[in-house]
């Protein structure tokens, strides 16, 4: 899917904005130098302090940095880990009609591809997502909305190499 802003194209699903974000931008800033500089970034933090808010925004602020875009990946509704790989190729709309582990198509599929993936609500699947990622040969970048299991703090971004 491409998206028409100030009439460039760009590749994504991410939603629109509909309202402002106001006093993020010392977040903002983290999080884009952090998935800059690092294949994934976790963001974590106690529900509702708008780690998904801030991690979208970043995301459409660096998709024309991505040849690729910048896509969603919502996994709130998934209750099986295995599905994960197939989540990720659904928001790719990347359709496969063999008999291939789903890892290695979207290995395939993303290789030599510079994108950013928002996983958003993995906490439940915090493993099965973390070992779809690896997978991936750069320049694939991701940005991982979640919070954890204790958290303390309003919330953070963790980078990954």
């Amino acid at each position: 899917m491409a998206i028409a802003m100030a009439g460039k194209w760009q590749a994504g699903n991410l939603p629109p904005e509909l309202t402002s974000l106001v006093g993020r931008r010392a977040e903002l800033d983290v999080v884009r130098t952090a998935v800059r500089h690092s294949r994934l970034v976790t963001l974590t933090g106690i529900g509702g302090v708008g780690k998904s808010r801030v991690a979208l925004r970043a995301a459409a602020e660096l998709r024309s940095e991505f040849g690729g875009g910048a896509w969603l990946v919502g996994l709130s509704a998934l209750n099986d880990g295995g599905l994960v790989p197939h989540a990720i190729a659904g928001a790719l709309r990347l359709a496969d009609q063999t008999a291939r582990p789903m890892t290695e198509v979207l290995a395939e599929h993303l290789s030599g591809r510079e994108l950013l993936i928002v996983l958003d609500s993995c906490e439940h699947l915090a493993g099965p997502a973390a070992r779809s990622s690896p997978r991936c040969s750069p320049p694939y970048r991701g940005c991982a909305c979640s919070p954890p299991a204790a958290a303390r703090s309003k919330w953070r971004a963790r980078r990954w190499s």
